[in-house]
């Protein structure tokens, strides 16, 4: 009959328990059969071998410290570990030992049994899902978006970090508040209630689904949000939890209203009145055009144009050329060139128009051009406008040649005569000597005008020099104040201190402020009424200039007459000539100023003068 032992050695063969038998120095001294097979070996290869040896290398140095520690304590007879074995088949294997040491006196006294549990799966499982909240919270942590998770009652479970950078709140603080924090009224009072209404309804209007609303960060301000909301059933019972991802949209609105601020922008720009506009394909056809264009070839819309080839446009007048010149055109342009060309179109009407043409490329990348945008303007009365002024000017020069010879037998007799009027006016009466007053102011008007017009006709023979704003003005003004004064008008002088020298033909100078003021002096006579006020002021202007003012009290200059007011021969005057701010504007023209109409000061008229200066020398 077997022993009592074998029969128990046999019995648990048999069972489903990994049981070892170690003796006091830790060396095994026999094994079950599936504690054997568990460990990776036989029987046999595992009798003598230290239990250590069967530990993975990880773990054996905190295995070997935790039995160390437990040998010596009498009081703890009961050992419990979860190692990591090492089978020596590359397999990955978990075990829960409980040592058992027999303090009972007699031959075994020291040895220890050993109850092996097979652990593996469960803590593979552990680990992996430990490593995937890893990998999630790795996620989540990178997120640009802020992401919670809520409870069915608002309550909130996680949060990302970056909700500390989007709404101010630390991660750990919003954990455990109600998810209404982060929104404003009427929504942080309403939220409890929508969860109520989702609870027995499931009605719901924001899960899976974008929509944005404004919500509050922790200091009280707010911005827009873009909000997704998801459902997330927890298995096993756990019930559902809602996943909320949240992104700051600020930059996403700002950045769509600049671009329908510059679309607004360029649609004002492509739609203006007298541009024609045109934005064209590689290809040479129309894809859209302003309205410019289909009023300028009579058409009714531009809808016709798309798509049509600029060669086919009815505005060429000699069409078989036109193909070779938009080719030559659309080459220049496509190496990121702005093709610039003068050239005749036909309107609807057949009428030759004069036009200048602009051809830019629109590159929306290092590659080839998407479009190309065609600017034409008719400048037809342009032109007109300066030939005519050109051959004004002509006619003016040849006049000039003949004035010239004129002059000393026009001028010396007239002064000769308003010298004898005024002489033989002393012995005269009233109404004699009245009317030889007038027929003397006539005759010093007239002489006036000439000089003007031998000033305006002669080219100009500039001795410049330098000298201070003061004394330009003064000069001026002394020649100017006897006239304004019989007409008791009053000429003040407000001149900024410590003004910049100017640098100027001081004869020409002085006949340009002169005639300024001269041409005040007649605007507040044409009013019929006694008295009046010039001022003449100064100041520092841009890049090294001065701004020269002289504004009048009189009745102002007509809008319609500011495009043609320093025109030869234009007056709004009854008794003008035009030739007064012809001459400013060619006196500022030879000193490099410029001379224009500003927003006047004393409600009439203001002429403004922006001069170079020198820089004053230092003392």
């Amino acid at each position: 009959m077997p022993s009592y032992d074998k029969m128990l050695e046999r019995l648990l063969d048999k069972t489903d328990q990994h049981v070892a038998v170690l003796d006091a120095d830790g060396r095994f001294v026999w094994l079950n059969r599936p504690a054997a097979t568990f460990l990776g070996r036989t029987a046999e290869d595992l009798v003598g071998v230290e239990i250590i040896e069967v530990v993975h290398a990880s773990d054996r140095d905190r295995v070997r410290n935790a039995i160390l520690s437990w040998i010596p304590d009498e009081a703890e007879s009961r050992l419990a570990l979860d190692v990591r074995l090492d089978r020596g088949d590359g397999q990955e294997s978990y075990g829960r030992w409980s040592l058992v040491r027999n303090d009972a006196p007699g031959p075994q006294s020291g040895m220890f049994a050993s109850y092996i549990q097979d652990i593996t799966d469960s803590t593979v499982l552990t680990q992996r899902l430990a490593r995937s909240e890893s990998r999630m919270r790795s996620v989540l942590s990178g997120l640009l978006d802020g992401v919670v998770t809520i409870d069915v009652k608002g309550t909130i479970q996680s949060a990302s970090k970056s909700m500390h950078r989007i709404f101010g709140w630390d991660p750990v603080e919003l954990i455990g508040r109600n998810v209404n924090v982060l929104m404003p009224e009427p929504h942080h009072s309403n939220h409890d209630e929508y969860l109520a209404k989702y609870a027995s309804t499931g009605e719901t209007w924001i899960l899976n689904t974008v929509r944005q609303f404004d919500v509050v960060r922790k200091d009280g301000s707010r911005f827009p949000c873009e909000l997704s909301v998801s459902r997330v059933d927890v298995p096993d019972g756990g019930g559902a939890v809602f996943c909320g991802v949240l992104r700051d949209a600020t930059d996403r609105i700002l950045a769509a209203r600049e671009l329908e601020a510059s679309e607004r922008r360029f649609r004002a720009m492509f739609e203006q009145e007298h541009q024609l506009v045109l934005l064209v394909g590689p290809d040479q056809r129309i894809v859209e055009c302003n309205p410019a264009v289909s009023r300028f070839l009579g058409l009714e819309s531009q809808d016709s144009l798309r798509g049509s080839s600029l060669s086919d446009l009815a505005w060429w007048p000699d069409p078989s050329g036109a193909t070779a010149t938009l080719e030559d055109w659309f080459r220049r342009a496509s190496k990121a060139h702005t093709v610039e060309a003068d050239l005749e179109l036909l309107d609807g009407f057949g009428t030759l128009r004069v036009a200048d043409l602009s051809l830019k490329p629109v590159q929306f990348d290092e590659n080839s051009p998407d479009y190309f945008l065609l600017e034409v303007r008719d400048i037809t009365d342009v032109r007109r406008s300066q030939q005519r002024e050109t051959n004004l000017l002509r006619t003016l020069a040849q006049l000039g040649e003949s004035a010239a010879v004129l002059a000393h037998e026009i001028k010396n007799p007239i002064t000769s005569i308003h010298v004898a009027l005024r002489a033989v006016a002393h012995q005269l009466g009233q109404d004699e000597r009245e009317a030889l007053e007038d027929m003397a102011s006539r005759l010093q008007a007239l002489e006036t005008t000439l000089h003007r017009t031998l000033s305006f006709t002669k080219p100009f023979d500039l001795n410049p020099g330098s000298f201070s704003v003061e004394a330009w003005i003064e000069d001026a003004v002394q020649q100017m104040l006897p006239e304004a004064e019989l007409s008791g008008i009053r000429i003040d002088v407000d001149v900024e201190e410590g003004l910049s020298l100017v640098r100027a033909d001081r004869h020409f100078a002085v006949e340009l402020v002169v005639n300024l003021i001269r041409n005040a002096i007649d605007a507040i006579q044409s009013t019929n009424t006694k008295g009046g006020r010039i001022q003449i002021s100064g100041e520092t202007g841009d890049a090294g200039t001065i701004r020269l003012h002289v504004d009048d009290d009189g009745p102002g200059i007509d809008p319609a007459r500011r495009h043609d007011l320093f025109r030869p021969f234009v007056t709004g005057k009854p008794q003008g000539t035009g030739i007064g701010l012809a001459v400013c504007r060619k006196i500022a023209e030879e000193h490099d100023a410029e001379i224009e109409v500003g927003q006047p000061a004393l409600g009439g008229a203001r002429f403004t003068l922006t001069w170079p200066t020198v820089v004053r020398p230092s003392a």
